[in-house]
This record gives structure tokens, sequence and C-alpha cells, in this order.
């Protein structure tokens, strides 16, 4: 399926409005910070197995535009 710029951003604002807060701020801080899963522990002091539960990275909402 292809997306236009609109529809696309449409999309994922949607997607993050679904996201838990802290599950949307690890996502972010993954995915536009570029921060390593035991980074992203380290700096939330919890364990890296966390961050990569599904309920935790919001990748799950993001099957087919991750």
């Amino acid at each position: 399926m292809i997306y236009g710029k609109r529809e696309l951003q449409r999309l994922i604002d949607q997607i993050y409005t679904s996201l838990r807060p802290k599950t949307l701020e690890l996502f972010k801080l993954s995915k536009n910070q570029g921060l390593t899963h035991q980074e992203i522990a380290s700096l939330k002091n919890i364990s890296a197995k966390t961050v990569l539960r599904p309920n935790h990275s919001g990748g799950n909402k993001f099957p087919a535009l991750v």
C-alpha cells in the first residue's frame, strides 16, 4: 500500500495517540533519537527486557510502517 505524506503523518499521529505515555516515550527514544534498548534502559533506570516488551516498545502498532 502506498501512502501520501499527509496520510502517512495522519496514521503515525493516530498510532502515537493510541500509545500509553510511557510506551510513546520509549518508542520515541528508540526511533526518533536512535537510542539502543540498553541505552534506553540505562537512561530510564529499567531493565532492557522491559524496553523490549511489545507493550512498552510500541513496535507492534507499526507493523507495516516500521
